[in-house]
């Protein structure tokens, strides 16, 4: 089942922190509401921070399985 999320839009400014901290060599932890804290791979936060260099952008993101991919 396939979940899609719209985000509202954004200043482009609003994401420089964001992508300042994943473009980090260490690690970065994601902290849900209650203070749980689980670190984020790399593959993941590689993930984050190229989406939030397209919605800097103003562009939307898509974030799909690899076999899901149209190429062409």
């Amino acid at each position: 089942m396939a979940t899609i999320a719209v985000l509202p839009q954004r200043e482009p400014e609003n994401y420089d922190h964001v992508i300042e901290i994943l473009d980090t060599e260490g690690f970065v932890s994601l902290c849900g509401p209650q203070g749980t804290s689980i670190p984020l791979s790399r593959d993941l936060m590689d993930v984050l921070r190229q989406g939030a260099e397209i919605l800097a952008r103003g562009k939307a993101v898509v974030v799909a399985p690899q076999s899901m991919q149209r190429f062409g």
